[in-house]
């Protein structure tokens, strides 16, 4: 596009989206969940991933097996804690989770934390769980072989990068590169070293 590229790393969601909204920021280059609230404020590429949300729960061990009980069923999460990062997309599954086993589930937001630290804390025993994308949950349990990921919190949802509801020439452009990107030597490249 002949501009130049300025990246911020920034965890929080709904800071992100927020600079979308006010123009600081044209593009959040991440895999968000495609959802209806979120369309009321972006503008989503075409989609570039399908993914389900996964529990990232501790393996019981005999000196943990007090502390962590394995949830089976989605339903046991009904009175207990779930870690995620400040404004995460996952909030709101966690909402519906709730309201859909007409139990609350407590949500625990962490300022300044990314879903790979989340991840480690669950590994390391200091928060009880947290949810992940089944793909990058596959990956993490290889540098974390002490935790589960079998449990699905949601069905299959696309993913997307997200732009200014506005922008209608980025949207184009980005979507040109993504159907042009997706499925080439260079695309395989950076999915398996990631995924």
């Amino acid at each position: 596009l002949g501009v130049e590229l300025v990246i911020s790393e920034e965890n929080d969601f709904g800071k992100c989206r927020e600079a979308i909204k006010t123009g600081d920021y044209d593009i959040i280059a991440n895999f968000i969940p495609v959802t209806s609230d979120w369309k009321k404020d972006v503008a989503f590429t075409d989609p570039l991933n399908m993914s389900k949300q996964v529990l990232v729960q501790r393996i019981e061990t005999d000196s943990t097996k007090s502390t962590f009980k394995l949830k089976h069923k989605r339903i046991e999460l009904a009175n207990d804690s779930v870690y995620i990062p400040l404004n995460s997309p996952f909030k709101m599954r966690l909402e519906h989770l709730s309201d859909e086993i007409a139990e609350p589930i407590h949500i625990i937001e962490l300022k300044n934390t990314s879903t790979e630290q989340m991840v480690r804390m669950v590994s390391q025993g200091k928060i009880k769980y947290t949810i992940c994308d089944e793909d990058v949950a596959e990956q993490l349990v290889l540098k974390y072989p002490n935790l589960d990921v079998s449990l699905l919190i949601s069905f299959e949802q696309q993913q997307a990068w997200a732009v200014h509801k506005d922008a209608h020439k980025l949207l184009e452009q980005l979507n040109g590169f993504l159907h042009d990107f997706i499925g080439s030597s260079e695309y395989w490249k950076i999915y398996r070293k990631y995924y």
